[in-house]
């Protein structure tokens, strides 16, 4: 199964990446994406095989209306 993540954050959240490193070790294909540059989260998940993307927004765009 696909489950991607997503999190506005790059850094390190225990509980986050606890529960997607046992996903990927229970063989699923884990994902993550955050809407920042890569961060200790990233490090942290990327050793275990989880895939892991940014989109960093740059500019006056905000996601809060």
């Amino acid at each position: 199964m696909n489950i991607l993540y997503f999190y506005t954050n790059n850094a390190q959240a225990v509980s986050l990446s606890s529960v997607m490193i046992g996903f990927q070790k229970q063989g699923h294909q884990v994902h993550l994406l955050t809407l920042c540059e890569e961060g200790e989260l990233h490090k942290q998940v990327k050793q275990f095989g989880v895939k892991t993307s940014t989109f960093v927004i740059s500019g006056k765009f905000s996601l809060i209306f």
